[in-house]
């Protein structure tokens, strides 16, 4: 029952809505100012479950659908929330894309992984705001995670809807952020049999990059 926890815990319940899937007390801290003592609390009360072997903490999904409502009734609050937490995650994955191209490769995907549902919501989140650099931030880090786990059409569709995000969107980040996510969703294209069409994503996205000083992006395009 709501009526369980004092004010200050419902206050850090409704921000910790903002989390998809469960989050870490890392996650928790630095996205929704949650205290040590405060998501303990909540364990206790049995608001959040607590995973001894990860670490991991969790709301239910019907609590945090309720707790979610609570937030959104405090719409600049909501806003902010959600900008921390697609901050938050952006700068997870490119830390994490590092260590995916080395012996920690496999630590780097577990980590990921449990993460998947928040960093899908903060792709979501920069896509409906048409943030391009958070776009581009993102991109080879996402683009790295389905490569390895050959999660083909879930990559397509994932740079697919990047593009169309930004189509239309005239300044110099969002055509390059857009160029890159054509370049990608033709890579996976290419994998599901569909070469002829994603070799053309790739053309027009290296004409882009032969315009731009974005090195590594036309590496990646070729």
């Amino acid at each position: 029952s709501w009526s369980l926890i004092d004010q200050a815990e419902r206050d850090i319940f409704k921000r910790l809505s903002v989390f998809v899937g469960g989050f870490t007390r890392d996650a928790a801290q630095q996205v929704a100012s949650a205290s040590l003592p405060l998501l303990a609390g909540l364990v206790n009360k049995s608001f959040l479950s607590h995973d001894p072997d990860t670490g991991r903490l969790e709301i239910h999904e019907l609590l945090r659908q309720y707790a979610q409502e609570k937030l959104v009734e405090i719409s600049k609050t909501d806003s902010t929330l959600q900008d921390a937490h697609a901050a938050y995650f952006v700068e997870f994955v490119q830390q994490r894309e590092k260590l995916l191209k080395g012996e920690q490769q496999m630590l780097a995907l577990t980590e990921i992984e449990a993460d998947i549902e928040n960093i899908r919501a903060a792709w979501r989140h920069y896509l409906s705001k048409k943030n391009a650099s958070q776009i581009w931030n993102f991109s080879l880090g996402l683009w790295h995670l389905h490569w390895i786990r050959w999660w083909n059409l879930a990559g397509m569709e994932l740079f697919e809807t990047a593009a169309t995000a930004l189509q239309g969107e005239e300044n110099s980040e969002a055509v390059a952020a857009r160029a890159l996510a054509q370049a990608l969703q033709g890579y996976f294209m290419a994998w599901l049999g569909l070469p002829e069409q994603g070799y053309a994503l790739a053309k027009e996205a290296e004409k882009v990059f032969l315009q731009i000083n974005q090195p590594e992006a036309l590496v990646m395009t070729y």
